[in-house]
């Protein structure tokens, strides 16, 4: 009984204590990603002043900046190039477990779905109801990788990727919670592109006012 006891009560401290170093390293590794994401928007809007107080996606690597007004996006890469693509250029959004498309877009999805999705009015639905446009969602038991990626007609630019979830080492397991909790994060991070969407979606002419 005494040695059940111990053991209990050492797997309940090893789970606290990997709690706690999780807290501490997603904690540390945020703010790694706030620092270097603050820099880089500073160093594009040296260029572009234009995109100062604009919508942004940020990334520790990659930050993109929308001007409504322009319909145009700026991308910054920590490389030091940066460049505006119209929204136009921007042709679908995607989110990937593990290298695999789970939900897809393109463009002609998010305009057929578009008043579905609550896109006109840029609200969180609007990319959320474009993502599952058109497409087979598939789930995996055992997720090590969330990414959201954008895909564009720019050359030097086709695909913009963020990963929004890599497990630390010791937490490669979850429950199905936690991982319904990252595939969540995904979509509200995918939800941050919908000034792009919308003006995609304005465009359809199979639109009407009521």
């Amino acid at each position: 009984m005494d040695y059940m006891f111990t053991l209990i009560k050492f797997s309940v401290l090893a789970m606290i204590a990997i709690a706690v170093l999780y807290i501490i390293f997603e904690f540390s590794r945020q703010n790694r990603i706030q620092a270097s994401a603050e820099n880089l928007v500073d160093r594009a809007l040296n260029k572009f002043p234009t995109y100062r107080n604009k919508p942004a996606v940020l990334g520790e690597e990659l930050v993109l900046l929308m001007d409504e007004s322009k319909q145009t996006a700026l991308v910054a890469t920590a490389e030091g190039n940066a460049k505006e693509i119209p929204f136009a250029d921007f042709t679908g959004i995607e989110v990937l477990e593990d290298g695999h498309t789970v939900s897809e877009t393109r463009r002609k999805g998010t305009l057929g779905r578009a008043a579905a999705g609550g896109l006109l009015a840029g609200g969180v639905g609007a990319v959320l109801g474009a993502v599952s446009a058109g497409s087979e969602t598939r789930h995996k038991e055992v997720v090590s990788n969330i990414t959201v990626a954008v895909r564009t007609e720019d050359a030097s630019f086709p695909v913009l990727a963020w990963c929004t979830f890599a497990p630390t080492i010791g937490l490669e397991h979850m429950s199905d919670v936690e991982v319904q909790m990252q595939r969540r994060a995904a979509n509200d991070f995918a939800a941050q592109f919908a000034p792009i969407f919308a003006v995609n979606a304005k465009s359809d002419p199979n639109l009407n006012t009521i």
